[in-house]
């Protein structure tokens, strides 16, 4: 997944579990940084669910992302309280 962050372009692996309507998985980077996704939904081919990502020397931020899922591929929206951006994924 690329997340265009205000930070930057971040490359994350996400691994996600569909059981019915409920959405769990986890965020990873190469960097070692790795989380758990909470309060995650699923309704047909679109999604909802949050994250926390460290920013260094503030903490971290909650992102709540939301989109579709169409085929091998994903793209959305990240709000968090500075703003939002996009994001798009493929299967692999």
């Amino acid at each position: 997944m690329v997340l265009h962050s205000p930070m930057g372009a971040k490359i994350v692996v996400f691994e996600a579990v569909e059981d019915g309507e409920a959405l769990t998985g986890k965020f990873s980077a190469e960097s070692g940084w790795n989380t758990e996704i909470y309060e995650g939904s699923v309704s047909g081919d679109d999604f909802r669910f949050k994250v926390d990502f460290p920013v260094p020397a503030m903490g971290s931020f909650t992102f709540t992302l939301t989109g579709k899922v169409e085929g091998d591929s994903m793209s959305g929206i990240a709000k968090m309280a500075v703003g939002k951006c996009k994001f798009e994924a493929k299967r692999i």
